[in-house]
């Protein structure tokens, strides 16, 4: 399996765990974040495709749309994620291993990339995949204390749910 191949099926199955995770949890909101998460490894799968048959164009599409409101309207009605039996909390430290699966793999394409366009594409990928991780973990944290991560969901999101 060469690159191309190995990286779409590793968005498939990131799209495929986000999706099983969505309707495992409880939590709307946090049913939310982790379709948007699956929403973008789709749109990472045709990043991949359109990179290996040469037409490195990136698709529409803006990465975690959606996912700053999750955090805001959970502070509005003063509440964390609601985790039914660790669910939730299991499903989301999974994840952010399987992010860091795939920073690492995208830096590696990136820095063997035969020419400047493959590369800024695996650094794209690669920068959407810590950002990933970054929710993710923030979620976390937030299921501990959602006074303190608040501001940091304002900074780490800005923009994001804004129409491109």
């Amino acid at each position: 399996m060469n690159a191309f191949d190995f990286a779409i099926q590793m968005e498939r199955d990131g799209c495929a765990w986000y999706r099983r995770g969505a309707k495992t949890v409880k939590d709307s909101g946090a049913r939310r974040m982790l379709e948007s998460l699956a929403d973008d490894e789709t749109r990472h799968e045709e990043m991949v495709t359109r990179l290996k048959t040469d037409r490195g164009d990136l698709p529409e599409g803006q990465p975690l749309a959606g996912v700053r409101n999750v955090f805001q309207e959970l502070v509005d009605v003063g509440r964390s994620f609601f985790d039914e039996n660790d669910e939730l909390r299991s499903v989301l430290k999974k994840s952010i291993d399987i992010e860091e699966q795939s920073v690492r793999l995208y830096g590696e394409l990136a820095e063997k990339a035969p020419d400047p366009a493959h590369k800024h594409i695996w650094e794209s990928l690669r920068a959407e995949e810590r950002q990933h991780q970054q929710l993710l973990t923030l979620a976390l944290e937030y299921m501990d204390q959602p006074e303190l991560v608040l501001e940091n969901a304002e900074f780490l999101f800005y923009g994001y749910d804004e129409a491109p």
